[in-house]
């Protein structure tokens, strides 16, 4: 399927792709001018966790959590924006589902971050985002649970990684990390799956069983803008290691922008960000039998769209709903 228009950040009007990259070669040759090393945006260099213990689905899970990506601290006025989506994060419970799915969203259990939490991976950077976000969520002025993934702009090697290593000290000393919510199995690949990671994934997945739900959340996308920052062969592998498990969703960050897809038969879901005023951030809702997925602009106070989908024993027994056409990448 040919792709939509690719829409470039705000602050980039009408760039073709081609313009793009000359911004880019510029920009990187700017960096190299002002003493800038190059990026790193290769699979995590810390330790992996020990994989999870098998167990059984339980049945009974009803959990809503939020994700956020891209806030960028120390991009011009970023705090100042970062400070307006934390209020929005923190009032979330007990606003109204889209008039369409009805109902009121429950008490998040967490707030996950996918990357690119600085914009040049700088001490004071990490400092200005610990001032907003704290490290784990209630020891600043956001007040729900905190789990973070890092992203290409925290690895840019200024200071010798300091947010990519403060990160994988509070997840332990690895950047993968993986959390259960119900029968919920969440799993985090930090900025994308690659050949270090792969040979753990699957051991994980195995571990997990094809029976309860799983959700993988990295900072690059599948497809899409700026989906090209990993390998093919990584994707090819990734696709081959999740095939045949319960993967209900894929999320990730990093295009800036909030949107729905399909890559290779999965619903992937593009957060949204702080950078470039796209200014959203999904709230998520899974029970045993339902997917819910909805993108809060917090500047408008306003859903930018929605979807629903059956899962578990109703996948493929009930109609998905969904309030945009999905395209199929």
């Amino acid at each position: 399927m040919t792709l939509p228009p690719q829409n470039p950040p705000p602050d980039l009007p009408g760039l073709s792709r081609r313009q793009f990259l000359r911004w880019g070669l510029y920009t990187a040759a700017a960096c190299a001018a002002a003493g800038c090393t190059a990026w790193y945006v290769g699979p995590p260099t810390t330790s992996l966790p020990p994989n999870s213990k098998p167990r059984p689905f339980s049945g009974g899970t009803d959990v809503t959590f939020l994700l956020a990506a891209d806030t960028h601290l120390g991009f011009e006025d970023s705090e100042a924006d970062n400070e307006k989506q934390i209020e929005a994060l923190n009032a979330i419970a007990g606003k109204p589902w889209p008039q369409a799915l009805g109902g009121l969203i429950a008490q998040p259990s967490a707030v996950i971050i996918a990357g690119d939490l600085t914009d040049h991976g700088l001490p004071s950077e990490w400092a200005s985002f610990l001032r907003l976000y704290g490290a784990k969520g209630g020891d600043a002025k956001l007040k729900l649970p905190l789990w973070l993934a890092t992203g290409n702009h925290d690895r840019i090697d200024l200071a010798g990684q300091p947010v990519v290593k403060a990160v994988a000290a509070l997840n332990g000393g690895s950047l993968v990390w993986t959390r259960d919510l119900g029968d919920l199995h969440l799993i985090c690949l930090d900025e994308h799956p690659g050949q270090e990671t792969h040979p753990w994934l699957a051991a994980e997945l195995a571990a997990v069983g094809r029976q309860r739900p799983v959700i993988i959340v990295t900072h690059y996308g599948l497809a899409g803008p700026f989906s090209d920052f990993w390998a093919p062969e990584e994707k090819d592998d990734f696709a081959r290691i999740i095939k045949g498990y319960n993967i209900i969703a894929l999320i990730h960050g990093h295009w800036h922008s909030s949107a729905q897809y399909c890559w290779r038969g999965y619903n992937c879901y593009c957060i949204g960000a702080v950078k470039n005023g796209q200014d959203a951030f999904l709230v998520v809702r899974v029970t045993d039998y339902q997917l819910t997925v909805a993108s809060w602009h917090w500047n408008r106070s306003a859903w930018l769209w929605w979807h629903e989908k059956p899962i578990n024993a109703l996948a493929g027994k009930a109609p998905e709903r969904s309030s945009d056409i999905i395209p199929d990448w």
